[in-house]
């Protein structure tokens, strides 16, 4: 059983076993939590933070949310889990971040074997549906929002076990587009065929995909950690984006 869940900071993690939802009531005005408020942060700082010494232990059947180990000063909140209209193997986790609704929905990839999917939560209702699946997708894992309203989900894997019927020609992942609205779908082979780790779009209005192939998990982990560490060190440096370490493939819409 997977779990998500929204930390105060505003980053999701997923994790197993079953736990009791506490979502608002249909009609709030959203979220309200204990914790650290970020507008209440002078201009200038960042939110204290404190990283955890080791891991969490997954413990299926345990005590849902609670096994999550949390810095000082952050709390989460259970805001889905497995089960009607919430696949298996919850991975990349993103809103919609334009439009009348913003910040309303959560839209998350399932990394499956077949089947993948993407799914949405109402994070003011608590309810969620399978927003779109097909049998062809594998191991859903990139996911991200587009300036323009859709959202692009890519498929982790390479070779390709079961070829989409509509691009033949690629023997790996491909990037989907889909409609918040409609679930309909459209390949964007523009953004190659690959094992799809991560898409993002830079400030230059091009879309990033980033590709672990030829690197373990704990490879790319460890790299990416490195890499940040050192740029964080840094005097001013707030933010860090990384971009280089991976293979890249840059497309421009349309």
């Amino acid at each position: 059983m997977r779990l998500s869940f929204a930390v105060s900071a505003g980053a999701f993690a997923v994790a197993c076993s079953p736990d009791g939802p506490t979502m608002p009531k249909a009609g709030s005005d959203g979220f309200t939590e204990r914790g650290i408020a970020l507008d209440l942060i002078p201009p200038g700082q960042t939110i204290p933070f404190i990283p955890v010494e080791t891991s969490a232990t997954c413990s299926v059947g345990g005590r849902g949310g609670e096994q999550l180990v949390l810095p000082p000063g952050y709390v989460y909140t259970v805001v889905a889990k497995e089960g009607p209209g919430f696949a298996n193997n919850a991975d990349m986790n993103t809103v919609n971040e334009t439009g009348p609704q913003k910040g309303r929905f959560l839209y998350r990839t399932h990394e499956t074997t077949t089947n993948a999917a993407v799914s949405v939560t109402d994070l003011q209702t608590g309810v969620s549906h399978i927003l779109a699946q097909r049998a062809d997708w594998e191991r859903f894992d990139s996911n991200v929002w587009t300036p323009w309203g859709t959202i692009l989900a890519g498929e982790e894997v390479n070779p390709a076990a079961v070829p989409d019927p509509n691009v033949p020609q690629a023997t790996a992942g491909l990037v989907y587009e889909i409609d918040p609205n409609t679930g309909a779908s459209v390949a964007r082979s523009a953004l190659g065929a690959m094992a799809h780790e991560g898409v993002r779009f830079g400030m230059d209005g091009n879309v990033y995909a980033f590709t672990a192939d030829g690197l373990s998990r704990r490879q790319l982990r460890d790299y990416v950690e490195d890499v940040r560490t050192k740029v964080l060190t840094i005097p001013n440096v707030g933010k860090v984006d990384i971009r280089d370490g991976f293979s890249i493939v840059e497309a421009r819409k349309n």
